[in-house]
């Protein structure tokens, strides 16, 4: 049985935990209450399979679709949608963005490539939640099981860590069993790399509106990067190898600048729970603890209304002040005979899987400023991913270039910033709408992007037959068991279209009636989609992952103007059941804990908020 069964859990000896008797009044008026968990037991990381490859205990679904161990459905004995490889095939090459981004015409309307005028911003969601959401993902599907126990167990029906967005993904096993992760001289902190620079060489969109390539002399600072394998690496890794817990958060340069966010967060604690006068044997657990409940609180009460909605948030998790959340989950029941939390197919093959209709094809980073704290221009227009890697793509897995260092205010706005009007000051980009395409780069996977052998590049025809694959039902069965009304086939041939001010100013997304007239918003037919789904072998059912995204364009969150800005009722619900629910078994989980807990001074700068402008700033890199 793995180390992270609950099986015989006893939540009073629990609360009897080592970390516990190290907690005193101090940590306390950190709104820490003396219960955790202690570290666990020593074991090598195993080897994590890269992002978008088919994970361990998938395969259970395939060989019993009712038994439930890292992974499960949600709704058993659910008749799979029998779709053809030539059906799932057509439905995947009309994916793309259209008319497709790179060669878009009418670009002297943009202000720059982030703002091409058919690539449909979102006018709620900004970009930086795509890699919250990523960030996620792999939280919950890291797995610390002994490689062992894996080959012993290939289904993960017994042998897995129990699926929790905890930080694991940065903390691996702890200093005393991942020590390559920690500071030598401070075995509580995270060791970085700390990399000075006065200059950097590139591309910059200058104020008047024109790019220029030369080597920039800029106001002196430092780029945060994880460790990387020298050359002759004595454990024989490539050279420039990330030594991280979850190399999939070096996937590309934003999703490594957030993993090293969330481990600088951690060593801010360190400090906080020091100056507090936590005893030496508590500070790491401690540090860490307040690093998984403020984070946890990000995602309930931010990174969740924002995808799925406020409506569908509060209607599964809903404060009440002074007293613990209400919770209602309809759906994510775990059956399996100690309860124990697993992950559905349904979410992670496709209601979770929303990011990459939401990512956008290219990213702004940064401003850049002289010495004198002069503006030189912007490092703008930059592709996801590129092949090969170069200066002016965010492709991971390399040494963190500081022309590429991220500027987080342009991924997330600031709550508390304001303008001096009082209204609230807007700084970052939003992500594209949430839509049933693609935009390039992801809908056609670089080479170097790809996660297996597998040398299909098209990232639809790869979702939708790996749905196929899991048995998933369609997406009209999931919504009548849910009783929600299923879109028809022919509704889902119809494209939502959300007409944006090009460019954007201010960085406010403004919803307008097109120049030649006619509504802001509309509907128009999909002649692709009409065409394929015209054909008897879908039997007027639509693939799950489809119809989900089909169903945000269409339905959103149900209101008049939430078309595309959010995940609908079928989507939005098992993503806000899953998060909740996962979060609901996690006994190391503020929820768990401690459910009336709230963020408090000075970790928040609101008592009883945090958001990622909270996080990043305590950390020490919000710009």
């Amino acid at each position: 049985m793995s180390e992270n069964s609950t099986r015989g859990f006893n939540r009073r000896l629990f609360l009897k935990g080592t970390a516990a008797a190290s907690l005193g009044t101090a940590a306390v008026a950190a709104g820490v209450t003396p219960a955790g968990v202690s570290t666990a037991a020593a074991a090598e990381l195993p080897p994590t399979p890269p992002h978008g490859a088919e994970l361990r205990g998938m395969d259970l679904v395939v060989k019993d679709p009712t038994t439930e161990g890292r992974f499960g459905f949600m709704f058993k004995s659910q008749p799979p949608l029998p779709a053809s490889d030539t059906l799932l095939n057509s439905l995947g090459q009309v994916m793309e963005e259209q008319p497709d981004a790179d060669n878009a015409l009418g670009t002297s309307a943009q202000k720059d490539e982030n703002d091409a005028w058919n690539e449909n911003p979102n006018p709620l969601l900004t970009s930086g939640f795509t890699f919250v959401g990523q960030f996620v993902d792999h939280d919950i599907t890291f797995d610390t099981t002994k490689l062992s126990e894996q080959q012993s167990d290939p289904d993960a029906t017994t042998n897995f860590r129990t699926p929790r967005y905890d930080l694991d993904a940065i903390y691996g096993l702890g200093p005393n069993t991942n020590p390559q992760f920690y500071d030598p001289n401070d075995r509580d902190k995270f060791l970085f790399v700390k990399r000075p620079y006065s200059q950097i060489d590139g591309k910059l969109k200058k104020p008047d509106g024109k790019d220029e390539t030369k080597i920039w002399d800029v106001k002196p600072d430092v780029v945060w990067d994880v460790q990387r394998a020298t050359a002759n690496d004595s454990e024989g890794r490539p050279e420039g190898t990330a030594i991280m817990s979850d190399p999939r958060n070096d996937q590309t340069e934003i999703i490594l600048q957030l993993h090293v966010a969330f481990q600088m967060f951690h060593n801010k604690l360190v400090d906080r729970m020091r100056a507090l006068g936590v005893s030496p044997a508590g500070v790491f657990e401690n540090a860490r603890r307040m690093a998984r409940w403020h984070y946890q609180w990000m995602v309930i009460h931010q990174f969740l209304p924002a995808i799925v909605g406020k409506a569908t948030a509060d209607s599964v998790y809903k404060e009440v002040e002074n007293k613990a959340p209400i919770i209602n989950l309809k759906y994510y029941r775990p059956k399996n005979r100690t309860g124990r939390p697993f992950i559905p197919v349904e979410f992670a093959v496709a209601a979770y899987r929303f990011g990459h209709s939401i990512t956008r094809p290219r990213y702004t980073v940064r401003d850049v400023f002289d010495g004198s704290n002069t503006l030189l221009g912007s490092v703008s227009g930059v592709p996801l991913f590129g092949d090969p890697a170069t200066d002016n793509n965010l492709n991971g897995h390399r040494e963190l270039l500081p022309r590429l260092k991220i500027q987080w205010s342009k991924f997330f706005n600031d709550p508390l910033a304001k303008k001096d009007d009082g209204t609230p000051l807007l700084t970052a980009r939003p992500v594209r709408q949430f839509d049933a395409s693609l935009a390039n780069p992801l809908f056609k996977l670089p080479q170097t992007a790809l996660p297996d052998s597998n040398p299909l590049d098209l990232l639809s025809q790869r979702n939708l037959r790996r749905g196929r694959k899991m048995g998933l039902p369609s997406g009209q069965q999931v919504a009548r068991l849910m009783g929600v009304t299923p879109l028809t086939n022919a509704e889902l041939s119809q494209n939502h279209r959300i007409h944006v001010h090009i460019p954007i100013s201010g960085n406010k997304v403004v919803v307008e009636p097109p120049p030649e007239g006619g509504p802001a918003e509309y509907n128009e037919p999909n002649p692709n989609l009409v065409e394929i789904f015209g054909d008897s072998g879908w039997g007027g059912e639509a693939p799950l992952w489809f119809y989900i995204l089909k169903e945000a364009e269409l339905v959103g969150d149900g209101t008049s103007d939430g078309k595309g800005r959010t995940l609908g009722p079928v989507g939005g619900r098992i993503v806000a059941e899953v998060l909740v629910g996962l979060l609901q078994k996690d006994p190391n989980s503020y929820l768990y804990l401690q459910p009336n807990w709230k963020p408090q001074l000075p970790i928040a700068r609101v008592k009883g908020t945090f958001t990622m402008a909270d996080l990043l700033t305590y950390a020490g890199v919000w710009s």
